[in-house]
C-alpha cells in the first residue's frame, strides 16, 4: 500500500512539474526574425502542417474544385499568371510544386515572406527536424541543384534556363528554408543558422503593425506593408475591391485569425499613413465620427432581431447619406428628376394622324402636367434630418417571398438616432411631400393613419414610420418595423463602434438562389420533349470539326451560378458580422465567421 501511495506522489509531482515547465516555457519565437528584410507581406502559421491537413480534408475543398466558382476561376488571367508560375517553377525545382510537394514541406509553426508580387519572389521557413527534410523529395534531388555557402550555411539552388526562375533550398538541425531568389535563400540560411544580420523583424513599419496587433497571436498571422502593396501593378490590377485610394491612407496593417470549432474570428488592424501613436490614439477623431456617434452605433445593435438578413449601422452619417439611404430603401418609386438623355428622340413616322379615340384622357389645350414639383421635393425631408443632427443610422433588410412563392422581394427598416428628439409631425408632412410628386397630383393614397405605435400610408404604398424620442423608424414594412419597435426596451452588449454590419448567410441563402435563378432564367419558350430529343440526336450524329472541340465551355451566369456555388460551397457558414472602431492613428476591425456545424 504504501509503495503504491510512494508510485502516485512521483507521477503526481512528475505531472506538476512537466505542467509548470510547460506554462512557464517560452513561446515559440515569431520566424520574422529568420526573414531578409524588405518584405512587402509576411504570413506566419502556427501549424501550417495541420492547416494544410484540414483544407485537404474539407467538404469545402472538394466542393470548391467542383463549382462554377472555380471553374470560372480557372480560366482568368490571374490564374493563367499563376499557372505559368507554377509550370517555371516545376522547371526550376525539377519536381512539380502540387499538394503532395506543399504537404511534404509542411511543418508546424511556418511563415511565407513575399519580396515581389510580379515575379512571386519569395522565402519559406518552416519549423522541421533534419530528418524529416532529408525525407522530402526536393531533398532526395539535391545532385541536381547547385551548392552554395552564405557565412558557413550550405544550401542548394537550381535555375531554370528558359524562364531565368531560381528555386532553392536549405537546411538545419531546426528549420528547412525554400526560396526563389539566391539572395534571399542566402540571408535567410545565415539568419536561421544563427549569424547575426539585418532581418524583417526590425523593419520599421513590420515593428509598428505588431506593436498595435493583439498580443496573442493566431492561429494564422498576414502583416502587410501597405505602402508598398497599394503601389504595386499587380494590386492595382487583381484587387477586387478596387479601393486604391482608400487603401493609400494605411502604411501597414496585420490581421491575427483565431478558430474554434464553431467560429473563426479575424482582428485587424490597419495603421494610418503619417500619423504616430500617441496616447488616446484609440479615440474616434477621424473625419466627422465623434464618441456619440459611435455610442449610438453600440446602441442601435439591440434593434437588430433574429434571423435578420443583413444589418448594418454607421456613425454620424450626413444629412444628404441619410436622405438618399432613405430614398434608395425605403421611398421608391425613386423620386428625382427623368435622367439626361445623350442620344436624340426616335422619330416615328405615320400617315399623319395626331391621337386616336383611345387616347380621350389627353388633353391638348393645356401643358401636360408635370410628375415632379418645381423645386426639390426632398428639400423639407433634408432640412429634418440636418435639424435632427442624426448621430447613427441602422438598416436592417431581409427578403421575403410573395403569397404565390413566386416573387421575392427586400423589405427594409431604417432607425435614426438624433441628438434630441424627434419632430414627428414634421417628418410625417416632410415624407409626404417627398412622395407625393411620385404618386398622386393631390393627396390620395398619402394620408396617416396611426396603428399602434407606427402612422402608415392609406395607399398602396406600405410606407410606416413611428418615432420614439431620439429614435425614428421607416420603412416599407410595417409589420417588419412593428418587431423592430418591439425591441426598444432590449440593451446592446456592444462596445462604441463606428460601423457595424452583419449578413445571415443561412437565412438569406435560399432566397438568393431562387430570385437570382428567375432573373437569369432565358425568356424563350422551350422546346417540345420531342422537338429537343431529335436535335440532341441530330447533334450527336453531326461530325465533329475543330472548331466544335475548341469551342469555349458556356460561361456560368455570374449571380444564380458564379456566386451560388461560393455559397453552396460555404453553405456551413452560418452567418458574419464585423466591426470596425477608427481611432487618430489606427483602425481597428472584427470580422467574425459562425458556423453552423
Amino acid at each position: 500500500m504504501k509503495r503504491a501511495l510512494t508510485l502516485v506522489a512521483i507521477a503526481a509531482i512528475a505531472i506538476g512539474s512537466w505542467a509548470t515547465y510547460q506554462a512557464l516555457a517560452p513561446a515559440a519565437k515569431p520566424l520574422s526574425g529568420f526573414m531578409p528584410p524588405d518584405a512587402i507581406l509576411y504570413l506566419e502559421a502556427k501549424n501550417f502542417s495541420g492547416l494544410l491537413g484540414e483544407w485537404n480534408a474539407s467538404a469545402q475543398k472538394v466542393s470548391w474544385l467542383k463549382s462554377d466558382n472555380y471553374s470560372v476561376f480557372s480560366r482568368s488571367r490571374l490564374f493563367q499568371r499563376l499557372e505559368r508560375a507554377q509550370k517555371e517553377f516545376s522547371a526550376a525545382a525539377v519536381l512539380p510544386p502540387d499538394m503532395n510537394f506543399a504537404t511534404a514541406l509542411a511543418g508546424e509553426q511556418s511563415a511565407l515572406a513575399i519580396y515581389d508580387i510580379g515575379n512571386l519572389e519569395f522565402v519559406y521557413v518552416t519549423r522541421m527536424p533534419s530528418a524529416k527534410s532529408m525525407q522530402t523529395a526536393i531533398w532526395q534531388l539535391r545532385t541536381k541543384f547547385e551548392p552554395r555557402s552564405a557565412n558557413g550555411a550550405g544550401f542548394f539552388v537550381h535555375t531554370d534556363p528558359q524562364s531565368k526562375r531560381v528555386v532553392g533550398f536549405g537546411a538545419t538541425d531546426e528549420y528547412f528554408v525554400l526560396g526563389t531568389r539566391e539572395d534571399l535563400i542566402a540571408g535567410a540560411m545565415a539568419l536561421v543558422s544563427g549569424q547575426p544580420g539585418r532581418n524583417l523583424a526590425q523593419g520599421e513599419w513590420y515593428r509598428k503593425a505588431i506593436a498595435a496587433a493583439p498580443k496573442q497571436a493566431g492561429d494564422l498571422r498576414m502583416v502587410l506593408d501597405l505602402a508598398e502593396i497599394a503601389h504595386t501593378p499587380q494590386f492595382r490590377t487583381y484587387w477586387v475591391q478596387q479601393n486604391i485610394t482608400e487603401t493609400r491612407q494605411y502604411s501597414a496593417g496585420v490581421v491575427d485569425l483565431y478558430r474554434s470549432a464553431t467560429e473563426y474570428r479575424e482582428e485587424r488592424v490597419l495603421l494610418r499613413a503619417g500619423d504616430q501613436e500617441s496616447e488616446g490614439g484609440e479615440e474616434p477623431s477621424q473625419g466627422l465620427v465623434t464618441a456619440e456617434g459611435t455610442k449610438a452605433v453600440a446602441d442601435l445593435v439591440k434593434f437588430v432581431p433574429d434571423g435578420a438578413g443583413v444589418y448594418r449601422a454607421v456613425a454620424n452619417p450626413t444629412p444628404k447619406e441619410a436622405l438618399r439611404l432613405m430614398l434608395v430603401k425605403v421611398l421608391t418609386p425613386h423620386i428625382g428628376p427623368a435622367p439626361v438623355q445623350h442620344l436624340a428622340p426616335k422619330v416615328a413616322l405615320t400617315s399623319g394622324e395626331t391621337g386616336s379615340e383611345s387616347d380621350l384622357e389627353t388633353r391638348i389645350d393645356q401643358q401636360p402636367v408635370s410628375r415632379y414639383a418645381s423645386e426639390r421635393a426632398t428639400d423639407e425631408l433634408e432640412a429634418q434630418l440636418a435639424q435632427a443632427q442624426v448621430q447613427s443610422l441602422l438598416q436592417v433588410e431581409g427578403t421575403q417571398r410573395s403569397a404565390n412563392g413566386v416573387f421575392i422581394g427586400p423589405r427594409t427598416v431604417l432607425v435614426f438616432v438624433a441628438s434630441s428628439d424627434w419632430n414627428a409631425e414634421g417628418m410625417r408632412t416632410a415624407l409626404q411631400r417627398a412622395l407625393q410628386p411620385g404618386l398622386t397630383a393631390s393627396q390620395l393614397g398619402l394620408e396617416w393613419t396611426q396603428a399602434g405605435a407606427s402612422y402608415r400610408l392609406n395607399g398602396l404604398m406600405p410606407i410606416a414610420m413611428a418615432s420614439q424620442g431620439k429614435y425614428l423608424f421607416v420603412s416599407d414594412d410595417p409589420a417588419m418595423l412593428d418587431a423592430i419597435v418591439a425591441r426598444s426596451g432590449s440593451a446592446s452588449k456592444m462596445q462604441p463602434a463606428t460601423y457595424a454590419a452583419g449578413f445571415n448567410h443561412e437565412g438569406e441563402r435560399e432566397n438568393f438562389l431562387h430570385l437570382t435563378g428567375l432573373v437569369h432564367r432565358a425568356a424563350a419558350p422551350a422546346e417540345s420533349n420531342v422537338a429537343a430529343q431529335e436535335s440532341d440526336a441530330a447533334e450527336e450524329r453531326a461530325p465533329k470539326t475543330e472548331s466544335d472541340a475548341k469551342a469555349p465551355e458556356r460561361e456560368p451566369d455570374f449571380f444564380s451560378e458564379n456566386i451560388a456555388s461560393l455559397s453552396a460551397t460555404l453553405k456551413d457558414v452560418k452567418a458574419e458580422s464585423i466591426v470596425v472602431r477608427q481611432g487618430r492613428s489606427r483602425v481597428r476591425q472584427t470580422v467574425t465567421y459562425t458556423w453552423s456545424k
